[in-house]
């Protein structure tokens, strides 16, 4: 293995670890844009951030997922090592998939307590036994994204080496040509 490559994986790993940073960012996005169609909103500044927040993540998500050689190349990581080989005798895809499905298993744990906290709220305010009243919104929206990441933590935990298999595809072959 080259140090090349190693960072190739790190790079990829801490890749799949910022997801969670973007979903959040995402979530609050979408908040203050229900807000805003809903009601007379003046949180601009917030929805302003929130969205360069969310083009930020995506952007670093993507460089870090799918082109870190564009990472390694701009940071000149690879250089300046004393060997050029050495040895780990770890499969470039067997640690993927063992970070996504860590990543799957931490999003489940992040998102099974909050779900449970804003159902809890949701369920015990007292506004919800009123006919037609559907809860506050803030509630619902948590709520569904609570779902959103439970179901991508399954994703993740149940299909980790395809995932893992369509991260590292690209670069096993540009290596086999």
């Amino acid at each position: 293995m080259t140090p090349r490559s190693l960072f190739l994986i790190i790079i990829k790993v801490l890749g799949i670890l910022m997801l969670y940073q973007a979903f959040v960012n995402c979530k609050e996005l979408i908040f203050h844009v229900m807000r805003f169609l809903s009601s007379t909103y003046e949180g601009y500044l917030n929805m302003v951030m929130y969205s360069l927040a969310v083009v930020a993540d995506a952007t670093v998500v993507y460089l870090f997922i799918f082109r870190p050689e564009a990472v390694i190349d701009r940071m000149k990581l690879d250089q300046g090592f004393y060997e050029e080989q050495f040895t780990f005798a770890m499969d470039r895809r067997l640690v993927m998939s063992i970070v996504v499905a860590l990543s799957g298993l931490y999003l489940l744990m992040d998102s099974i307590p909050e779900l449970t906290k804003y159902l809890v709220q949701y369920f015990s305010s007292e506004s919800y036994n009123k006919p037609g009243y559907s809860g506050p919104v803030y509630e619902l929206h948590s709520i569904a994204f609570c779902f959103v990441k439970i179901v991508l933590a399954y994703i993740f935990l149940t299909n980790h080496e395809y995932i893992a298999r369509f991260i590292t595809g690209r670069r096993e072959e540009e290596d086999s040509m």
